[in-house]
């Protein structure tokens, strides 16, 4: 008599599991695109087009000189830039004071031009703006201001000093970049939506820029104004304002904070022929006497991320590897300690290339240990397991003569382990305990049992099977499930 008991399935079959991969990624693009929608929806001229939208955008930007510098090309990518920031912002006027349109394509464009060489160009961060007539009072500061960028994702305007900066266009003072250049720098901070290149090359800008930034807070400086020394932050917006106001100028007196602001925001105020295009080779001729090299790839900085890109891995690591690991356990015959050395192995080279690591934005032990153990020992060990379980030698059976056994009632199960007579080698325990149902219980004295087994490509032993004997012909037999 051969009784055949199959093991409960843990996992999915392969069409299964591209099915249910297929349905998410639908899932993900159908809710994406409903997030976009809601997002870039205009909230400016309701019930009009996009055509009526840009058509009423070109008008007035027709009246900007940075925007009358660029080719057919650069002027819809700055039209389109324009509509989309300001669709996604609430302009909000102070208690009675109205917001025209003017207002809004003119603050759309300021921002959009101190973004024009960023892919992320519309401070997602930033949700409402808010435009008085003239300097209001803040309670925050206790005092009156003339703009002001919050954490908490709102702009303030006074509209008077905004088109006074706009109005002249040399005087190295423009209210309008100024709030824009610490929103972007905020959005840096803060917010999630920073620009890629500017999260990178922020910190390294501002390295080649901080002996002037000290000369000015010393009152040493003879070019920015002194406001610039008040901190980091406002030493950023003033150079933003000289920068767009006086190229000109800034190159020659701070060549080496000017070329390298031009490769942080990726444009050229001075390469007017090429819609302000960086251009490194260009910016290098004009300035010869650079004290600090213009990289031609800007190295990744992770200081800015709110999400690290090992952490997609330890989550992989817990979630998907950990389980893999456990239901390969059920065929592969290896103990805790066989693992012990390949996960000591595969810690040891990814802690051995720690600067690497750090370069990449790894910095603390913890992470690095975390990283090594669960993000790549554990896929390194799951892998491994898989090999050895689907490419083995030919399989043999192992006999075992049972010595003795103990069971015990577990829920509505009996479980059994059995003593075998001859050494067994290293074989887990795991493999000797066997749970019966009640129908099964004769089985408990069972006097042998043998193995379906093979050696896998890793050199681990593999139980295929095993059936129990009872009086010689009656057989109890336990597949194995495989992956």
């Amino acid at each position: 008599m051969l009784l055949v008991v199959h093991m409960p399935t843990f996992f999915p079959s392969s069409t299964d599991l591209l099915l249910g991969l297929a349905v998410l990624v639908i899932l993900f693009r159908l809710i994406y695109k409903f997030r976009n929608y809601v997002v870039n929806r205009p909230l400016l001229y309701p019930g009009l087009g996009q055509e009526d939208l840009h058509a009423k955008f070109s008008v007035f930007l027709d009246k900007y000189s940075f925007y009358n510098s660029l080719d057919d090309v650069g002027k819809q990518k700055m039209l389109e830039r324009c509509v989309r920031f300001a669709s996604q912002k609430r302009f909000l006027g102070s208690k009675d004071f109205v917001v025209t349109g003017e207002m809004v394509v003119a603050i759309s464009a300021t921002a959009v031009r101190l973004t024009f060489g960023l892919d992320r160009y519309y401070l997602p961060r930033y949700h409402t703006i808010r435009i008085f007539p003239t300097a209001f009072y803040s309670p925050f500061h206790k005092r009156e201001l003339k703009g002001g960028a919050s954490t908490k994702g709102v702009l303030f305007f006074s509209w008077a000093d905004f088109v006074q900066g706009d109005s002249i266009e040399n005087d190295r003072i423009n209210l309008g970049l100024h709030e824009m250049a610490h929103a972007l720098r905020l959005e840096l901070k803060y917010g999630k939506g920073a620009d890629r290149r500017v999260a990178d090359y922020f910190d390294s800008w501002f390295g080649v820029a901080f002996d002037e930034f000290q000369k000015v807070r010393k009152g040493e400086g003879n070019y920015l104004r002194d406001y610039a020394g008040t901190n980091p932050e406002e030493f950023f917006a003033v150079c933003v304002e000289h920068f767009y106001e006086d190229a000109d100028s800034f190159s020659k007196e701070l060549p080496d904070v000017y070329a390298h602001l031009c490769l942080l925001l990726n444009l050229d105020p001075l390469n007017k022929e090429n819609n302000f295009a960086y251009d490194r080779d260009l910016v290098i001729a004009r300035s010869t006497d650079l004290k600090y090299e213009l990289p031609e790839k800007i190295q990744r900085n992770y200081r800015y991320d709110s999400w690290h890109w090992s952490f997609n891995m330890i989550i992989a690591g817990f979630f998907v590897f950990l389980p893999i690991i456990l239901y390969c356990i059920s065929t592969v015959a290896i103990e805790f300690s066989d693992v012990l050395l390949p996960i000591a192995i595969m810690i040891f080279l990814v802690v051995s290339f720690r600067s690497f690591w750090f370069n990449k934005g790894i910095q603390m032990y913890r992470h690095l240990f975390m990283f090594a153990l669960v993000g790549v020992s554990f896929p390194g060990l799951a892998t491994m397991m898989v090999v050895n379980m689907n490419f083995h030698q030919s399989k043999f059976l192992d006999f075992y003569a049972i010595a003795e056994h103990h069971s015990r009632a577990v829920g509505d199960k009996i479980r059994v382990e059995y003593t075998f007579t001859e050494a067994s080698g290293a074989l887990p325990n795991r493999f000797r305990q066997v749970d019966l149902t009640i129908d099964q219980s004769d089985f408990v004295d069972s006097q042998q049992m043998f193995m379906e087994t093979s050696y896998g490509l890793m050199g681990w032993k593999n139980i295929h099977s095993r059936t129990l004997v009872l009086n010689g012909y009656d057989m109890l037999k336990v597949d194995k499930p495989e992956l």
